[in-house]
């Protein structure tokens, strides 16, 4: 018997998965030292994203995007 339901399961293929690999997304909380990163990826991908997204785009705007998530009415991930 397998160890866990994982190990006996297999992607779309029917291949066997190898539990060992990394998840390809992962979230994370954001954070104040994120903010170069962020802001770079906000740049590159801008015409990708609007009109249905606008991120933050100045060092000002991610603090205050920082700031609201610490409060209890929001939560906010970043897809990695």
């Amino acid at each position: 018997m397998p160890s866990s339901p994982r190990a006996a399961s297999g992607d779309a293929k029917g291949d066997r998965v190898d539990e060992r690999r990394q998840p390809a997304v992962t979230l994370r909380r954001p954070e104040a030292g994120m903010a170069s990163r962020f802001l770079a990826a906000v740049r590159r991908s801008r015409d990708l994203h609007r009109p249905w997204v606008v991120a933050p785009d100045s060092l000002a705007a991610y603090r205050s995007y920082i700031e609201r998530l610490e409060t209890d009415q929001y939560l906010g991930y970043f897809v990695m």
